[in-house]
């Protein structure tokens, strides 16, 4: 019975590793061969290049899907145009939700002029480098309690 439940057990472990879960939906695939510091650098370079607005901000008003975007409330915008406050809707599950309240973040935005949308190159240290501000000194990325979120 045992080696009936073992069997059972790992069966079930392998189909859990094969089948792609909701997560993987938007994981980006990087060639071996893109990962190289000189392809990092070109990302990078064009991700800021691309990018409307480079803000650091703190999320005031969180995304609900399907009911309202998120509002973050600008500290000092790197790139685009100077404004208090940025509307952030996610208009695909490959953009990032800020849904958690006085949650803060340095955060590319394209889109706009009234609604943008998030687009990080997961290459925080390089756009750091690129736009003269290091965010873990300048503005260092805090979580917020989702708990604090009625």
């Amino acid at each position: 019975m045992r080696s009936i439940i073992a069997s059972v057990s790992i069966g079930i472990g392998i189909i859990g590793l094969t089948v792609p879960g909701a997560a993987a939906a938007c994981a980006v695939v990087v060639p071996a061969i893109e990962q190289t510091p000189a392809a990092e650098w070109r990302r990078a370079r064009a991700a800021v290049a691309e990018a409307v607005v480079i803000v650091d901000a703190e999320v005031v008003r969180p995304f609900i899907a399907g009911k309202q975007a998120a509002i973050l409330k600008a500290y000092k915008v790197h790139k685009g145009p100077a404004q208090e406050t940025y509307e952030v809707d996610s208009p695909t599950s490959c953009n990032r939700e800020f849904d958690v309240e006085g949650e803060r973040v340095r955060v590319l935005l394209r889109g706009g002029p009234s609604v943008y949308f998030e687009s990080d190159p997961g290459l925080g240290w390089q756009v750091d480098k690129l736009i003269g501000s290091d965010r873990r000194r300048d503005w260092p990325y805090r979580a917020a309690s989702k708990e604090a979120v009625p």
